[in-house]
């Protein structure tokens, strides 16, 4: 047996949503809710119990504003070959929620920077020309961390987004966080925006996920910080058990 509240615990996990609209812009995000967020994003499993991670937390309004300017020059990339990318059967659910989903990622790449705060990983090591196994290994490192951080968040009245796109143009992104290292030996997966929000949308029940040989189902196709400086959690290897308090 467990004394963990099921029933609370399947909520959280299945109303954590990637949250693009529902953002209230006007309320601060106090940074200790991020730093609970961060203690419970350090007891994700890591491969290992290495725990290669950092996180740079980003409040200065100038970094934000340059880094939604590269956001948004990465997604009118995106946008432009999602068509292809997101081609689902007319009886699929996700074919009806695809255009909101476009429409609510066009509003956050509008007010990216009004986000209070973002949240960038990073993982040691780079996978540039690395073998398919180090590549998903050194992901599986550093993201269910995030996820805990979502979940996080998620519990504490924060919404969050977590995205990619920023990973198109990685060294421009070092070089607004004034990260020298990045490049020579470390990963920026992107940014998490913690915010406000409100509200969840439906997903897929379980009964209607039937493999169809080896693509997604419903697929026609398988195309394709502080103030003035970004804050940057270390977490050398420790047994987590003994502490729950981020690095500092």
């Amino acid at each position: 047996m467990t004394d963990i509240d099921i029933a609370n615990a399947d909520r959280l996990l299945t109303t954590t949503r990637s949250v693009r609209r529902r953002l209230d812009f006007e309320r601060p995000v106090p940074a200790e809710l991020i730093e609970e967020c961060l203690a419970v994003a350090l007891q994700a499993p890591t491969g290992g119990n290495l725990q290669v991670w950092r996180f740079v937390v980003v409040t200065d309004a100038d970094k934000r504003r340059a880094i939604a300017d590269v956001y948004r020059r990465a997604w009118d990339v995106y946008k432009e070959s999602s068509a292809t990318m997101y081609a689902f059967r007319e009886d699929d659910p996700r074919a009806a929620a695809s255009p909101r989903v476009m429409a609510s990622s066009q509003h956050l790449a509008d007010h990216l920077e009004q986000a209070p705060v973002f949240l960038v990983p990073c993982v040691a090591g780079r996978v540039d020309d690395a073998p398919h196994f180090r590549t998903v290994t050194t992901m599986a490192c550093v993201l269910p961390a995030v996820w805990s951080f979502m979940l996080a968040a998620r519990a504490r009245g924060l919404g969050t987004c977590m995205t990619t796109l920023t990973l198109m143009h990685e060294q421009e992104v070092a070089s607004i966080l004034e990260r020298a290292d990045s490049g020579a030996d470390e990963l920026d997966l992107g940014a998490i925006l913690a915010v406000r929000r409100s509200g969840c949308r439906s997903r897929q029940v379980l009964s209607t996920i039937r493999p169809r040989s080896s693509r997604m189902p419903g697929r026609r196709r398988a195309d394709g910080a502080s103030s003035a400086t970004a804050t940057v959690r270390r977490c050398p290897t420790r047994r987590r058990r003994r502490r729950s308090t981020p690095c500092r």
